[in-house]
């Protein structure tokens, strides 16, 4: 039987430690707000009164997917957009003539597409799954 050895001073040396699995480095920037998950089935987006069941216009009161209405989703994604350092609200340079209002028109659209090109997403003005996952879940560049 070995006996461990001893430093200088006559103490056996400390075992040493178990490596910890190393943690991924921290983003950036800060995600904003909360991160709410995209309250829609998949294909499904934020988009015109007009276009099919799929497109999530916030004009429809009796559309509630995920514990909410429409109009609220909508409502929270241009307010994450703000809590991320976009200017959005009523005089503001985004949603400045109705506010946000979570109904999907022109100044929701124009709002997308800045957001959309600013990220590198595909730039289409409907807000799907990426420009959504973007938004709530990918730390402010």
């Amino acid at each position: 039987m070995r006996l461990p050895d001893f430093d200088s001073i006559g103490t056996a040396p400390k075992p040493s430690k178990p490596s910890k699995p190393s943690k991924p480095n921290r983003p950036v920037g800060d995600v904003p707000g909360p991160g709410y998950d995209f309250p829609w089935p998949s294909g499904h987006y934020i988009g015109p009164k007009s276009g099919p069941d799929r497109s999530h216009s916030g004009f429809y009161k009796n559309r509630k997917w995920s514990g909410q209405y429409d109009e609220v989703w909508l409502k929270r994604f241009a307010s994450q957009l703000a809590l991320r350092g976009w200017s959005v609200g009523k005089g503001k340079t985004y949603l400045s003539k109705f506010g946000n209002d979570g109904r999907f028109g022109a100044e929701y659209e124009a709002l997308i597409r800045a957001f959309q090109k600013s990220q590198g997403l595909a730039i289409d003005g409907l807000g799907g799954r990426d420009t959504w996952d973007e938004t709530f879940k990918k730390p402010v560049t």
